[in-house]
């Protein structure tokens, strides 16, 4: 396959799909009908063309002769030339790949894999592949800012550079446990930033060109040991040598080239047989016959114990955000444009962290350049991640002592300056917080309601951060696609305006002097509770081990502070002409039981404190009275201590544990220092989401959401015909038990093997082989078996 990102200007796709020559091409009725794809005459199959595929067989293609050493993919990637080369991956080298990451990331790390990243990025062959190998699930999302808290993902595989705007925009999943990150030099501030802010345990860094399938080397930072500054030992078949110029090998500590040999090397790039021939040489060090090196032209060097620390680039190839550019594909495409005599294009970091494509130019003479029109021109023949974020226009080129360009004294580009574009304020509430925002992440002093975001500057990772902060200040959550269809700020603003306008009602602050309702949760909640009685059923245990010397004073004022916050631990629910109410109750002072357990041996300590948790997680919440959080404190020591929190899955959930530890941490520090802590205000409180949830799911909409379950569940019975070894108690005891099996591997094999025969996980293979089961032995056709669903509608 051959990847073509329909972004892409319709002159590079259009060379791209000449220079690959395919046999068929997979697209979608709203591009079937683009002149360049038209003038290929390479026959189209529409994926969203249902009734042609409804025609076509059902059973496995037969494919003959298929071996390990054909192609599998070609990706093109900038080159030098101007026109972009196709590395050429066989079937073997993606399979060394695969084998590798299935040996070195467990199943639980794969189970849900983010897929974000453009097929047209190598990246994605890792996202894809090796998820779909071992039947993990591939979380497929337009962007990874699309990713919301409630998602189940976990495993991201990104750029440093994106992973830090996730991190900006608070976008990180709370179930993502490993970070891949790969194609920028990755920095210690951005690992401890990402252990800091999320629940990661691990991530790793991964190095590798596309000629060397994806990944060569890689180092797993556990969240234990830290940041460390290298990239690691080679993967699995992978051999890396650093080599002087004649090719020898340099010492430890020696800087040298990097040279890839092994399972990964590419067949080539494809149709440039010379090029080829210059970065695919012979392998001197291997004794398999025909075994290449692919020169990487980048810098590192050996470390005592083994690992790689990388050191840059040796050419004029440069990545910006992950993507790997040849600027003298740019310089090409630029001097080639009207008016232009000669280019030249820098990546520069300016702004620290930002590196942006600056581009220079020189006039022919009597013309005057316009960076629009030269945007405008670039944007017909390169993809959009290649485009300079700024032009600057020179009369002569600084010149080295010996008359040779020196590239160190080309002038930064003035990013603040403004627009080309005819300037006029912005108008009305909307065009004026999206320019404020602008000028902030942009660096500018003024923005006007004609300006275009990518031509002052902007590029895909600010626009991440824009649509975010967007969603943050006017409350009108965009799609970051909008912004690149939407560029110029009036514009841009209309979007967001007519967006609003077609979306749900905002969520407004409810009427506290009327009964404020139950939301449907709450509801089911409150139902069972006068059903049953009080029981601990729904209690949330959390225990916080503190060490250190406590300050008892400022414990209280910071779970003060957290009932004053929040309006839903201070809330208790009544039925009032039979309908259930919750009623807020004014803020008081949060009593904490205290153990000392100081007096005891070390051994007896931790039995007691067992206990009391234990104690605490059992007793039961009177919903009609009791406050709904508790706390406890058992001292051990004089600098160990634990807190244990109790709280009722009325008010809470757990993603609202980590909310509740990350306040009550920033209530405690600034009680414990004396300021004032900074937490930002709550504009609602959940009675008012619960009051909005009502107010939407009434009427039609509420009907066809419950008309849609009666017809799912019509005909089920309400208790299964199993026969049972006990008699059923009147009231269930939740005194079930568990039984593990462990499944030797030829077992396992087999059943891995069954599960994809027919497109299964193994998940679904195991619970239907239950079903079956229980099916027989009840003796009923059908068997309904439930599985937990909170959060999976987002």
């Amino acid at each position: 396959y051959v990847p073509l990102d329909p972004a892409y200007p319709a002159d590079r796709l259009a060379y791209m799909l000449a220079d690959c020559a395919p046999v068929a091409l997979l697209t979608q009725g709203r591009l079937a009908d683009q002149a360049w794809l038209q003038a290929s005459g390479v026959p189209q199959l529409l994926l969203d063309d249902e009734a042609a595929l409804a025609t076509q067989p059902l059973h496995d293609p037969q494919v003959a002769g298929l071996g390990p050493q054909h192609l599998a993919y070609v990706i093109y990637t900038s080159g030098s030339t101007g026109q972009p080369k196709g590395v050429a991956i066989e079937h073997a080298q993606t399979l060394n790949l695969i084998g590798w990451a299935l040996a070195n990331f467990t199943a639980e790390e794969l189970a849900e894999t983010v897929f974000s990243t453009s097929m047209n990025f190598d990246l994605a062959v890792f996202e894809l592949f090796v998820p779909l190998s071992c039947g993990a699930t591939v979380n497929l999302v337009a962007d990874a800012l699309a990713l919301t808290a409630q998602s189940t993902a976990t495993l991201l595989n990104t750029v440093p550079s994106a992973l830090s705007a996730l991190l900006d925009a608070g976008q990180v999943p709370r179930s993502v446990r490993t970070v891949n990150l790969a194609g920028e030099p990755l920095k210690r501030g951005l690992v401890e930033r990402i252990f800091a802010q999320t629940g990661v345990t691990a991530v790793a860094n991964l190095y590798g060109p596309s000629e060397t399938t994806t990944y060569s080397t890689g180092v797993r930072m556990p969240r234990a040991g830290g940041f460390v500054a290298h990239i690691g030992r080679p993967i699995a078949n992978t051999q890396v040598y650093i080599l002087d110029a004649q090719r020898q090998p340099v010492p430890v500590g020696v800087t040298g080239e990097l040279y890839i040999g092994g399972a990964g090397v590419a067949r080539g790039y494809l149709n440039r047989a010379e090029l080829t021939a210059e970065r695919f040489i012979a392998d001197p060090f291997s004794e398999v016959a025909n075994a290449r090196l692919y020169k990487t032209g980048d810098l590192g060097r050996w470390l005592a114990d083994g690992n790689i620390e990388y050191l840059g680039r040796n050419d004029f190839q440069v990545k910006i955000r992950g993507f790997r550019i040849e600027l003298g594909e740019i310089e090409a495409q630029l001097s080639a444009c009207a008016g232009v005599r000669e280019a030249v294009v820098l990546a520069r970091e300016d702004i620290a962290g930002d590196p942006r494509l600056v581009a220079y130019a020189i006039a022919q003479d009597g013309i005057a350049l316009s960076a629009p029109a030269l945007r405008e021109a670039l944007a017909r023949e390169l993809a959009a991640y290649m485009l300079p974020a700024a032009f600057v226009f020179l009369r002569e080129w600084p010149l080295t002592p010996n008359g040779k360009l020196d590239r160190k004294a080309l002038p930064a580009a003035d990013l603040s300056s403004p627009s080309t574009r005819d300037y006029a304020d912005p108008q009305g509430a909307t065009e004026q917080a999206i320019a404020a925002i602008w000028q902030r992440l942009l660096g500018v002093e003024r923005v006007g309601r004609y300006d275009h975001f990518f031509e002052r500057g902007g590029h895909s990772l600010l626009a991440t951060r824009v649509v975010g902060e967007i969603g943050k200040a006017l409350g009108k959550p965009l799609a970051l696609r909008a912004l690149f269809e939407y560029p110029q700020l009036d514009s841009l603003a209309a979007r967001v305006d007519a967006q609003a306008a077609s979306g749900h009602a905002a969520i407004g602050r409810a009427d506290r002097a009327a009964a404020l309702p139950l939301s449907f949760a709450q509801q089911r909640l409150w139902f069972i509770d006068q059903l049953e009685g009080s029981s601990a059923q729904y209690n949330m245990p959390l225990a916080l081990r503190l060490q250190g010397r406590l300050d008892t004073a400022a414990l209280q004022q910071a779970l003060d502070g957290l009932l004053q916050r929040h309006e839903v631990l201070r809330t208790v629910y009544a039925e009032i002409d039979g309908m259930a109410v919750q009623r807020v109750v004014p803020a008081a002072s949060l009593n904490i039981a205290c153990d000392d357990l100081r007096g005891l041996d070390a051994a007896s300590r931790e039995v007691r404190l067992q206990q009391r948790a234990e104690q605490e997680a059992v007793r039961a919440f009177d919903l009609s009275k009791d406050t709904m959080l508790r706390c406890a404190l058992v001292k051990l020591a004089d600098d160990d201590q634990a807190v244990l929190f109790t709280l009722h899955h009325i008010v809470a959930d757990a993603w609202s544990l980590e909310v509740l530890v990350r306040e009550f941490v920033a209530l405690y520090r600034a009680a414990a220092g004396g300021v004032a802590a900074h937490l930002p205000a709550l504009a609602i409180q959940y009675a008012d989401y619960a009051h909005w949830q009502r107010e939407r799911l009434q009427g039609p909409l509420r009907q066809s959401q419950l008309q849609y379950w009666r017809e799912q569940l019509a005909g089920l019975p309400v208790v299964h015909n199993l026969p049972l070894d006990k008699p059923r108690p009147a009231q269930q005891r939740f005194e079930g038990a568990r039984v593990e099996q462990v499944l030797e591997a030829p077992a396992l094999a087999a059943l891995n093997a069954l599960a994809r025969r027919h497109d299964a996980s193994l998940f679904m293979l195991l619970q239907a082989a239950f079903a079956v089961l229980i099916s027989r032995w009840s003796g009923e056709s059908d068997i309904v078996i439930g599985t937990p669903i909170a959060g999976r509608l987002h």
